[in-house]
């Protein structure tokens, strides 16, 4: 049976991008917006103040995703 080139790449490419976002998922880091699972946004005036809201919600299981800072704000979503 003739299986064109194309639609072994295709195949190909869709199951490597299915293994990433399994691999990803697994490991508490859905790069996906959906299950949406809830996220945790603070906001702190300094450095230092963010580092200790991270570090201290870090010890309960809250990992820092993204960080968002702008003059004055330094904002952390977990």
């Amino acid at each position: 049976m003739f299986v064109p080139v194309w639609v072994l790449i295709g195949v190909g490419l869709i199951a490597a991008l299915f293994a990433l976002w399994a691999v990803r998922a697994a490991g508490g880091r859905n790069p996906l917006p959906f299950p949406d699972t809830g996220s945790r946004i603070f906001a702190a005036s300094s450095d230092e103040a963010k580092s200790a809201i991270v570090e201290l919600l870090a010890r309960h299981g809250l990992r820092e995703r993204f960080q968002f800072d702008s003059s004055g704000i330094r904002r952390s979503i977990l």
